[in-house]
């Protein structure tokens, strides 16, 4: 039986169907040895570009817009239980060094794939990570703000870009389930880089109605490093149990008036 439900985020409506991928993303269907009947892709990307410059000590001009999203909380281990509580809503994967190279080498060869002259190649950076995990801990489709990803160790200062996904189903567990790690990082990155199919380089431009400020991030050019997070909880927004997936990317791209590559 198919059923779908409609969510919302940061004003935005999202119809995702509990048997198929979110057909506005292109996404292919996931691989039979991971079942994931929920994948969604959270509409918060610009349609177009938005300017968003280099500042200096995270302090954004009045006339810049915030991107949407609340202040991520401090991450950490998988949070702990005390003695009588309710049960961890929460778990952190730890990425290893063969996984951080995996999607590295994945991130580079789709973006090797434009044939760019300008294509820089991306490199893993754990303090990008580190914040990920912040905003992939929230458990929600939201994102941080532009003035917080100012201030991330090592790249004070320039603008940080990011992307965020989630999916289910997911269980606590699973944070230590290795190729469930990695199938769940795969998927987010295939579900933003098939955005490509929506995006009118010659305009530089989404189609509309569609979405594709995730794929022109992950394809921007000038960004070098890269550092994603992965996080199960058991409560998400409609979904209860599911995966939360962010990526942050330094410097940060979509540029009012600069195409990504």
């Amino acid at each position: 039986m198919h059923r779908s439900t409609k969510l919302a985020a940061a004003g935005l409506t999202l119809t995702v169907s509990l048997f198929a991928l979110v057909e506005a993303s292109g996404a292919p269907q996931p691989q039979p040895s991971v079942t994931r009947p929920v994948v969604l892709a959270p509409n918060l990307a610009p349609l177009r570009p938005i300017e968003l410059p280099h500042v200096r000590g995270g302090v954004l001009p009045p006339h810049v817009r915030h991107d949407a999203g609340t202040k991520p909380a401090d991450a950490g281990a998988p949070v702990a239980t005390d003695a009588g509580s309710a049960p961890v809503t929460k778990a952190f994967a730890a990425l290893t060094a063969a996984q951080k190279s995996a999607f590295i080498a994945k991130i580079n060869s789709l973006r090797a794939s434009l044939g760019a002259a300008s294509m820089q190649p991306l490199v893993w950076d754990d303090q990008l990570a580190r914040f990920a995990s912040t905003v992939a801990g929230q458990c929600e489709l939201s994102h941080s703000s532009a003035a917080e990803r100012t201030n991330i160790t090592s790249w004070i200062g320039t603008y940080v870009g990011e992307n965020v996904a989630g999916g289910a189903p997911a269980a606590l567990v699973d944070a230590t389930n290795a190729a469930k790690v990695s199938a769940d990082l795969d998927f987010a990155l295939t579900l933003w880089w098939n955005e490509k199919t929506s995006y009118d380089y010659a305009t530089n431009t989404c189609a509309p109605g569609r979405v594709c400020g995730h794929f022109t991030q992950v394809a921007w050019a000038q960004t070098k490093a890269v550092g994603c997070a992965v996080v199960m909880c058991t409560e998400y927004p409609t979904l209860g149990s599911a995966y939360s997936v962010a990526c942050e990317f330094a410097p940060g791209g979509n540029i009012v008036g600069q195409k990504p590559y």
